[in-house]
């Protein structure tokens, strides 16, 4: 059954985001205001704009048990005008993750993550929705192209107009024929790309916070249908499998390569898009943003926000109700498929899986009955993820280590797990040899790349022969995957195969 409806006071603007938020809880039902006086009967005050209210208007609030939310639509700059007023609410909601909801706390505040949505007017509307027009523009730009930061979308830009039909909506004079960056012609425009191109503007403001947090753009080209052509930036992997639903690139010429690969593979392009844009229609309406703040209202908090707040989050975990920490499956799932045929029973045994991140691989031995499965990782953030999953899971087998490699616990275990890490090594004989001073079993998975360094099969079988230690291929292709087993080398008799 369910729960009578919300009676929302909605306070100041930032268009369109407090537009869009507005009307779709207005579309799950619930009863919203704009001005008129706050009465008892209100469940919740959203507040859009901080100038809109004052701190004892809050205050007032509060008292009476009105839960009062503040939407930063435009952080990290609604923090900076506004940090001192943030502890005044019951709960701040940023487009930032984990380094945002930290800056918040700082500010005696408390702060959830809540994620931008793609534009309503460029998500079909049912089965019946109109079909788009011919899609008659290879890529489309929509955004500034002025002031720091912003020079690699101008070289993007003119090099790639050069080859292909790019049409660019931005400010009157900052691109010669630039079209008006108005709603309808927004809509338009989505609809007749091919390509929608992202880049970020990474700047860092007073606050030390990177400049970089969600926005709308890069759900605006595939709730339209068209390929997202993006800057592959951490927060990503919570919109899309960067791997099969964008199309991601490092640094102008790899946009330009990328670009080109996909307007010269016309199934391929479409493919990718249409994952995309099944992406967007699936999680990124804003009613599935409303349907967040409609459980915050009610006093619960989804799991996904707390996910959130621990992101951005790079390895991907299925935890209770279906919620994922990651859309990227490659980041681990797909890599522990490859990995299962060949990994011996974990039962009872002991486990250190360096290099851990947010801790997936220990967590499979220790939920296959390993008596210890120790996840290492130097940074704070995987270490904090990977504690939060154990706590999700009461995984009590699973123990967290926030160390350097070479602090790694001395053990000795039955099995060692050095995942992703070969072609980080500098000196990948001391890698191996750390591995087998753990363990007298290694497993050992990489990416045969230049950088940061090329590590191919015969250099890790060199350099465990050097150890006296044989190494078994158990898959080839761009990433190897290696058995490594102490006192079994070629010279002492043992193959590697």
């Amino acid at each position: 059954m369910r729960e009578p409806p919300l009676r929302i006071l909605s306070r100041g603007s930032s268009p369109p985001r407090s537009a869009w938020l507005d009307e779709a809880l207005a579309g799950l039902g619930h009863e919203l205001r704009t001005s008129g006086p706050a009465g008892e009967d209100l469940s919740l005050v959203l507040v859009h704009d901080a100038s809109s209210t004052t701190r004892d208007e809050v205050a007032a609030w509060r008292d009476r048990g009105i839960r009062v939310v503040r939407v930063a639509h435009l952080d990290p700059e609604d923090f900076e005008r506004e940090a001192a007023l943030a502890a005044a609410f019951d709960l701040v909601l940023t487009p930032g993750l984990a380094e945002m909801v930290r800056l918040y706390a700082s500010a005696g505040a408390r702060a959830l993550p809540l994620l931008p949505a793609a534009p309503p007017e460029l998500l079909p509307q049912g089965p019946d929705a109109s079909p788009p027009p011919k899609r008659d523009i290879d890529i489309l730009f929509a955004g500034r192209l002025d002031g720091p930061g912003r020079a690699p979308r101008v070289e993007f830009l003119r090099r790639a107009s050069k080859r292909w039909k790019v049409a660019v909506a931005t400010r009157p004079g900052d691109w010669p024929g630039a079209l008006p960056l108005e709603a309808r012609t927004l809509a338009l425009l989505h609809r007749r790309a091919r390509i929608a191109f992202h880049l970020e503007a990474v700047l860092t403001v007073r606050s030390g916070v990177t400049r970089s947090l969600p926005g709308v753009r890069p759900f605006a080209g595939p709730s339209a249908g068209c390929l997202l052509l993006a800057h592959l930036v951490p927060w990503m992997n919570h919109a899309y499998d960067t791997a099969e639903e964008i199309a991601p690139y490092s640094d102008v010429d790899h946009a330009l390569e990328v670009a080109r690969e996909h307007l010269e593979d016309p199934a391929r392009l479409e493919r990718v898009a249409r994952a995309g844009s099944a992406r967007c229609r699936a999680e990124h309406s804003w009613r599935d943003r409303a349907l967040l703040i409609e459980a915050l209202a009610r006093g619960e908090t989804p799991l996904s926000l707390a996910v959130l707040a621990r992101g951005p989050w790079y390895q991907r975990i299925e935890l209770p109700g279906g919620v994922f920490t990651s859309h990227l499956r490659y980041s681990n799932e797909k890599r522990w498929q490859r990995l299962l045929p060949h990994f011996p029973d974990p039962r009872g045994k002991t486990v250190l899986d360096l290099g851990a991140n947010a801790g997936f691989f220990a967590l499979e031995c220790a939920r296959r009955g390993a008596a210890r499965a120790v996840a290492l990782d130097s940074d704070p953030l995987a270490c904090e993820q990977a504690r939060f999953v154990r706590s999700v899971f009461g995984e009590d087998a699973l123990e967290i280590v926030e160390a350097d490699l070479s602090e790694a616990p001395p053990g000795p275990f039955d099995l060692v797990l050095g995942l992703g890490l070969a072609h980080h090594m500098p000196d990948l004989g001391r890698f191996l040899s750390l591995l087998l001073s753990r363990a007298p079993l290694a497993f050992l998975e990489w990416e045969v790349r230049d950088h940061p360094h090329r590590r191919e099969i015969e250099d890790v079988r060199t350099a465990a022969a050097s150890l006296g230690a044989r190494a078994i291929l158990l898959e080839g292709g761009k990433r190897p995957i290696v058995r490594l087993e102490a006192g079994a080398s070629e010279a002492t008799g043992g193959a590697s195969a």
